[in-house]
């Protein structure tokens, strides 16, 4: 597990929200769009959108 600082601190660094950092770190605990989208209150889109950026700001290609 990473620790909560250090995780942080990585987000600022990478430039992210405070919504993407969310969302990262829903995705490192192992939880789906839907699961994501159901936990913070946002749609499943919306977390997808967020997925987008993140992957844009952190310099990785979204999967195909």
């Amino acid at each position: 597990m990473i620790p909560v600082l250090f995780f942080g601190q990585r987000c600022a660094e990478l430039g992210f929200t405070k919504r993407e950092c969310e969302v990262v770190e829903k995705v490192a605990q192992g939880l789906t769009s839907k699961e994501i989208a159901e936990v913070l209150f946002i749609s499943e889109r919306t977390v997808n959108k967020h997925l987008q950026t993140i992957f844009k700001k952190g310099g990785q290609q979204k999967p195909s």
